[in-house]
């Protein structure tokens, strides 16, 4: 789980930071462990308990899109029948595993 740094300014990650300086995206601001919600935290400690893994990527959805945008090579096929109503959280996932399939293969 973060938290932010003694010297630090600001309450974004360094990814955020870097995201947003070099305009990829506008990224959303995590906040602080202690400020997070219950699900972020969940995520929070599962990332945590994988970090050690050799392969473990995090990707930022926004920054994808952008990157993909007008790329007509860069396709995959999608099953909507399980996917629900509601955030894109899903679809997000299902971009994120096609991203890191797309950065692992060059």
């Amino acid at each position: 789980m973060w938290s932010l740094a003694p010297n630090a300014k600001g309450l974004g990650r360094h990814c955020e930071v870097v995201i947003s300086a070099q305009r990829l995206a506008n990224p959303q601001w995590t906040p602080l462990c202690d400020a997070a919600p219950e699900w972020m935290r969940l995520g929070f400690a599962l990332f945590d308990a994988l970090r050690e893994l050799v392969h473990v990527f995090e990707v930022f959805p926004s920054v994808a899109y952008g990157q993909l945008e007008g790329d007509l090579t860069a396709t995959m096929q999608l099953n909507y029948a399980h996917f629900q109503r509601g955030p894109k959280d899903m679809l997000d996932a299902a971009l994120g595993a096609f991203v890191v399939r797309e950065f692992l293969a060059g």
